[in-house]
């Protein structure tokens, strides 16, 4: 119990810590265009965010459950904390929705987008994600639309996120006193982005 406990703390402490970097890296690049520049360039800064949203975490259990028996009996690392996903989440989005941002800066990205559609947008148990992270992602999916700038980065996923939005609108529009309220920015962001991918006949060459 006592090891279970310090592995715990060391968790928290490890993700407040990450946390705060991601923070810090976010108030010190954003708006800079030389700093955005250099931070989306390096693959170590790309790094920064995929384990704050998640990505990395991901990639490694994978990595562990496939390799020898050895390393697939250790316990796979734990998910980032609400805070640190909000963080890299609103780091991504200002970096690939900023007036610098192009084609190949969103590319360089797009692993990230790919992660926080396929692991934010669900409605299950295994994906159990906060409201304000659905939101933030439908936020940053529809910003990347309506710049058109890399709208493929969106369209690559088209059928799943219209599977997922008919879904989630049905749902919530089921839904009926505070539970309605509560989820009405959910609504307006699944109903904008639907119309948004319903514009796109297709990806231009």
């Amino acid at each position: 119990n006592n090891n279970n406990n310090n592995n715990n703390n060391n968790n928290n402490n490890m993700t407040q810590l990450t946390s705060r970097i991601v923070q810090t890296l976010s108030c010190t690049v954003r708006s800079h265009a030389t700093a955005e520049q250099i931070f989306c360039d390096n693959e170590a800064g790309r790094i920064v965010i995929e384990s704050g949203l998640g990505l990395l975490r991901t990639k490694n259990n994978e990595s562990s459950s496939s390799s020898s028996s050895i390393q697939s009996s250790q316990k796979p690392a734990p998910p980032p904390s609400l805070q640190l996903c909000q963080r890299s989440l609103f780091f991504l989005q200002a970096l690939v929705t900023s007036d610098r941002a192009d084609k190949n800066r969103i590319d360089l990205f797009k692993p990230c987008i790919t992660y926080i559609v396929e692991h934010y947008l669900p409605d299950s148990e295994k994906e159990d994600t906060h409201f304000e992270i659905r939101e933030m992602t439908l936020s940053l999916l529809h910003r990347i639309l309506t710049q058109n700038k890399c709208i493929e980065a969106v369209l690559d996923h088209k059928h799943f996120l219209i599977e997922m939005g008919v879904h989630r609108i049905s749902t919530i529009r089921s839904l009926s006193g505070e539970d309605r309220e509560f989820a009405e920015e959910e609504l307006n962001y699944w109903e904008t982005l639907m119309i948004e991918l319903a514009k796109v006949k297709k990806i231009p060459e």
